[in-house]
Formats: structure tokens, sequence, C-alpha cells
């Protein structure tokens, strides 16, 4: 399994709710990590208080989870089904609404974290029939 270097560097980060640090880190906070720190963009500015356990204010979803479901203005759904690097994948794990999010790394893996967990890459076709959107932040979009 070939994992390039810049996502190296990101496994291995310990679950922790509510988390958006390296050294601990849920999945919405794990993506806004990466959007930052790898692409220089702060998507974190969703009106939500992160200080705040994500339990409380989302009814178990990740802030990010329920900000992709209010459509966030500079990320939009790709219809096509074909996710590219950076991509943010929005999934159902445990609940009937979706409640997860990763981050592509290539067309065929993705990086996230679950509960009791630390970040790790994963084969997006097992996670395909709980997928539910594929996003992608307005300035990866390719110009026409």
């Amino acid at each position: 399994m070939f994992i390039d270097h810049q996502a190296i560097k990101w496994l291995g980060v310990p679950f922790q709710e509510g988390g958006k640090a390296k050294d601990g880190a849920d999945c919405g906070g794990l993506v806004q990590l990466w959007y930052l720190h790898e692409l220089g963009i702060d998507i974190s500015d969703h009106g939500f208080d992160r200080s705040a356990p994500h339990s409380v204010l989302f009814n178990g979803q990740s802030p990010l989870v329920s900000v992709l479901e209010d459509d966030f203005e500079p990320l939009r759904k790709i219809p096509d089904g074909r996710p590219m690097r950076h991509d943010i994948l929005l999934f159902r794990h445990r609940r009937k609404e979706p409640d997860h999010v990763g981050i592509v790394l290539s067309p065929t893996r993705f990086l996230h974290v679950l509960e009791g967990g630390s970040s790790h890459a994963a084969e997006i076709a097992s996670w395909r029939s709980r997928l539910v959107e594929i996003y992608r932040h307005k300035s990866l979009l390719k110009k026409d």
C-alpha cells in the first residue's frame, strides 16, 4: 500500500472528540487540519464553537458534517462520484443520517479517524456503500 510523504505525517493522529490538533482530532477536525496545513485553506470558520463537545452541539455529528449538510458555501458537491485528492467524503457510519467525514488521498484511498482509534488510510471501495456525498473546495475546481 503506497501512501505519499504528505499523507504519512497525518497517520496516527489519535481520536479526540471535538479536537482539531495533531495530538487529537475528531473526523471533522482532521479534515480541517489537513486543509489548513496542507492547502493553506481555513475551513473552520463555520459559526460553530469547536471548544464545546460536538455531541452536545450537533446530536452526535462532527460540526463539519452538520456544516456540509447545510451547503457550506466554499465547498461544492461533486455529482460525478469520482473523488480527487483533497476532496471531502461524507459518510453514514453509525446512523441513518451522515455522521462521518474523511479526506481523499488518492482516487482509491482516504484518511479518517474513528472514535477509539487513530487516523489511518482506508479503501474508498470498502466504504462506498456508506458514501453520501463528495465535496470539493471551490479553489480546487477546474476552471473552464
